[in-house]
This record gives C-alpha cells, structure tokens and sequence, in this order.
C-alpha cells in the first residue's frame, strides 16, 4: 500500500465532513514536504554521502569491526540526512536549527570515525582523504542551509 492507496482509504473510511477537512490539507502539506525535502540540496548530498560511506565501510572495513566502528559510522551517516528531513518537518525557527545543527554534528562525527578508520589502517589516505572532504562540503552546505532558514524567520 503506497502513500495514495492510503489517501483513498482515509477518504471512504470516515465520515466525510470531519475527515475531509483534515485529509486535504494534510495530504497538499505531505505531498508538498515529500517534493521539496527530496530536492533540497543539503539533503540530496546527505543521501549521496550516507550511501557513499555505508558502500566503502562495507568493502573496506573488517568483519570484527561489524558492530563497532563500522556500525557507528553507518548510523552517524544515516544520522545526518535523518536529521535534515526531521528540521524541514519543523515550523519554528529554534527547532529546526536544534535539528541543522544535529546534522552538522552527526557530520562531524563521521569524520571522527573516518579518522579512526584511517588510524586503524582500514582506509588509505587517499581514501580518507576523499571521504574527509565529502564530510566538509557535506558541512559547509548544511551551515548554507541554516543561514538560508535563519534569514527567513
């Protein structure tokens, strides 16, 4: 059952008066959120460097790191985009920078485990190296992000 079956549903299921007028307003803000989250840069590159980091922690991390380190640095990368979507549901200016900032953070983070990583001889230099200066540029658009909000409130 995709996201429409479920509007269809809620539309025969309850008395049409009350639910009607919950319904479409919910539906245009969920359909409306869904099209533009999906299109926001700071969130796009999240997704694309989440991927990126569970693809190399998966090739080059040893399988004794499963439920460690690997596992930090996969929820920490998940962390970010998870975060950003949460700030975009958000309508007050405070938590969606309380939300901004947890992503940021969440970056951070994947740095440090990265830098472990690299102590730990599971990634070259190159590779950190690489994966690093995703991490900044992944941070620089966020702090882009929550400049854009903050001039906005």
């Amino acid at each position: 059952m995709d996201f429409y079956d479920f509007v269809d549903i809620s539309f025969s299921a309850h008395n049409y008066y009350k639910h009607c007028v919950w319904s479409v307003t919910t539906v245009s803000k969920c359909v409306k959120m869904k099209c533009e989250l999906e299109n926001l840069e700071c969130y796009k590159c999240a997704c694309d460097f989440r991927r990126l980091i569970s693809k190399t922690v998966k090739t080059y991390f040893p399988e004794d790191e499963k439920f460690r380190l690997t596992d930090q640095i996969i929820r920490a990368s998940r962390s970010t985009p998870a975060n950003i979507a949460e700030s975009y549901g958000r309508f007050h200016f405070k938590d969606i920078a309380k939300f901004l900032l947890n992503a940021r953070g969440s970056a951070y983070e994947v740095i440090d485990h990265l830098q472990v990583a690299l102590e730990e001889q599971y990634l070259s230099q190159e590779s950190f190296f690489l994966l690093k200066n995703k991490c900044i540029n992944l941070i620089k658009i966020i702090n882009g992000y929550y400049r854009y909000v903050k001039g906005r409130q």
